[in-house]
């Protein structure tokens, strides 16, 4: 796989680990935002993966240069949706389920090298927070990976 010719390259390896090391979550899929997600709540526990900007280095890359390659880093979210009915409606019941499963996709996630061209996944810390709505928790998990990306190569 060259890594210029789709600069969105890691949804689809990432979904299909996720659905490969978490069989129980019943839909992972990619979304669009984090308002889809919270759209398709209804269908728990689920996973999305949503592309979240990227930063963008200029190099000097031995086939690019002349600002043709780019070290580019990607965020990504992996995002969990966990319903549970809540009499209290503080969270924990759906946040005790959750916490078992985002254990799990952290491990899964966390230090994956997807292509031997690309960083290994690094969580990092962001904007996105968790949400409850609805007896449902929407927990963002925030990953960086880098790569050189080279508009030469296509």
């Amino acid at each position: 796989m060259n890594l210029s010719h789709d600069y969105f390259w890691l949804e689809e390896p990432l979904i299909a680990r996720i659905k490969a090391g978490m069989p129980e979550l019943k839909k992972v899929g990619g979304a669009a935002s984090l308002a889809f997600v919270k759209d398709e709540g209804q269908v728990t526990p689920s996973c999305h993966v949503l592309y979240m900007g990227d930063r963008v280095t200029p190099t000097k890359h031995p086939r690019g240069g002349n600002g043709k390659a780019d070290f580019i880093t990607q965020t990504w979210a992996a995002v969990l949706s966990v319903s549970f009915g809540d009499r209290k409606g503080d969270g924990s019941g759906a946040r005790s389920k959750a916490g078992v499963l985002a254990a799990r996709l952290l491990a899964l996630i966390s230090g994956w090298q997807p292509h031997e061209l690309a960083t290994p996944l690094l969580r990092v810390s962001g904007m996105s927070r968790p949400t409850y709505e609805d007896n449902c928790l929407i927990a963002p998990f925030l990953f960086e990976i880098g790569f050189v990306f080279s508009s030469d190569d296509n």
